[in-house]
C-alpha cells in the first residue's frame, strides 16, 4: 500500500503536532491529572511535566497505590517521582523523608515535598527519579556499599518520639506473613491453569511453612543480639542504585514503604541462589567492622544469626506476595520465583540446624 501523501488535496495537517487543537488537548489532559494538579501545589520552578509515565511496580508487589514519572520537572530537568500513599499506609515512608533521612550521614534520594489528597484521605509524596548503577549482588564493590550503608543505618539513633511513629518490627510480623501466604496458596490451589507438577511443589511448600511454624519460637530467639534499629524493610536490587558520590561510589536506596523500626534482621538477608532475586546480600564481615567503628560491640556469629533470620523472614514475604498471583489465570511464573524462595528457605534452615 502506498503511504498517504501529507499534502494530497484533502488537506491533512503536516504533522499533529504542528496543530494547537492537539497540543490545547495534550495540556488540558496534563492539567486535569491528579499527580500534576498536586505537583503544581507545592510551587517549583517547573510545574508542567513533559509527559507522565506510569512508575514501574514489581509483578510480585502488592503495591496497589497510584505511581508516576513526572519527566522534566525536577532540578535540572530529571524526572520525579509521584507516589500517592494513604494516610495509615504511608506514615513510616513519610517519617523518612520528612525527619530521619535528612538527619542521616547517607546518599538518600532529594524529597520536593507532599500534598494532601482532601479528597481521599491520603497523600502524594514527591521524590527525586534515582538514576545511576543498577545494583549487582554479584559485584563485590556493591555488596561492600550495601553493607556500610546498612551499618550507618542501624547505629542512626532515633527520639522516642520518632521510633513510635513507625511500625514495630519483630518477628511476629513474619508469622503472620507465613499464615498468609499459606492460606492464598491453599485458597488457589485448585486454579485450573496449574499443572500437576506445580501443585506437587505447592503441597511441598505448604509442609515446609507447616514446618517453619512448629520452630518459630527458636528462630525468635535467634534473632535477639542486636541492638534495635531503623529498618529498611526492602532492601534489595531493584530498590538500590550505586552512583557517585562525594567521596566515591555511593549506594542509594528508596521505596522505603516496609521501613520500620526494631529487629534489623530482614535487611541482612543473604541468598545461596544468584537468581532469587531475593535481598541484596550485603557483605557481612564489612557490616560488623563498620558496626564496630561505630561502637557497637557485636559478635560475628550474632550477626550471622540474624541474618539467617532475616533469609527467613525476606523468602516468607517473597513467598506471600507470588502467593498473590496464584489466582490470576497465568499463576506460572508467580510458582517458578516461590521455587526460588522456597530453595533460599530450605537452603537456609538446614544452615541454621533446624531441619535436615
Amino acid at each position: 500500500m502506498k503511504p498517504a501523501d501529507p499534502s494530497d488535496s484533502r488537506g491533512v495537517a503536516t504533522s499533529w503536532l504542528d496543530g494547537a487543537a492537539l497540543a490545547e488537548e495534550r495540556r488540558a489532559r496534563l492539567l486535569a491529572h491528579p499527580a500534576v494538579r498536586a505537583w503544581r501545589e507545592l510551587g517549583h520552578e517547573r510545574l508542567e511535566p513533559v509527559r507522565v509515565l506510569p512508575g514501574r511496580k514489581h509483578p510480585a508487589s502488592m503495591q496497589s497505590w497510584p505511581l508516576y514519572r513526572l519527566e522534566g520537572v525536577g532540578e535540572d530537568g530529571r524526572p520525579v517521582i509521584a507516589k500517592w500513599c494513604s494516610a495509615e499506609g504511608g506514615r513510616a515512608e513519610r517519617v523518612i523523608y520528612e525527619e530521619i533521612l535528612p538527619e542521616m550521614p547517607l546518599e538518600a534520594p532529594r524529597y520536593y515535598g507532599l500534598v494532601e489528597d482532601a479528597g481521599s484521605g491520603g497523600f502524594w509524596l514527591f521524590l527525586e527519579y534515582v538514576e545511576g548503577e543498577k545494583y549487582s549482588r554479584l559485584v563485590p564493590l556493591h555488596r561492600a556499599l550495601a553493607a556500610r550503608w546498612l551499618a550507618l543505618l542501624h547505629t542512626t539513633e532515633l527520639s522516642a518520639a520518632v521510633r513510635a511513629r513507625l511500625p514495630d518490627e519483630r518477628p511476629a510480623r513474619h508469622l503472620a506473613d507465613l499464615r498468609e501466604a499459606r492460606d492464598r496458596i491453599l485458597r488457589h490451589r485448585a486454579n485450573l491453569a496449574l499443572g500437576a507438577d506445580e501443585v506437587g511443589f505447592l503441597e511441598l511448600l505448604v509442609g515446609r511453612l507447616d514446618e517453619l511454624e512448629a520452630i518459630w519460637g527458636r528462630v525468635e530467639e535467634a534473632c535477639e543480639g542486636l541492638p534495635a534499629a531503623i529498618v529498611h524493610g526492602d532492601f534489595k536490587g531493584a530498590n538500590l542504585r550505586v552512583r557517585s558520590g562525594r567521596d566515591g561510589p555511593a549506594l542509594v536506596a528508596f521505596d522505603w514503604g516496609e521501613s520500620s523500626f526494631g529487629v534489623p534482621a530482614v535487611d541482612l538477608a543473604q541468598s545461596s541462589l544468584p537468581a532469587s532475586g531475593l535481598c541484596a546480600i550485603p557483605d557481612l564481615e564489612i557490616y560488623e567492622s563498620v558496626m564496630r567503628s561505630r561502637n557497637r560491640r557485636v559478635e560475628r556469629r550474632t550477626i550471622q544469626r540474624v541474618a539467617q533470620c532475616g533469609t527467613i523472614f525476606r523468602a516468607v514475604a517473597a513467598i506471600r506476595w507470588a502467593a498473590c498471583r496464584l489466582e490470576t489465570e497465568w499463576p506460572a511464573v508467580a510458582v517458578q520465583e516461590m521455587r526460588f524462595y522456597d530453595a533460599d528457605l530450605a537452603n537456609v534452615l538446614r544452615a541454621a540446624g533446624w531441619v535436615r
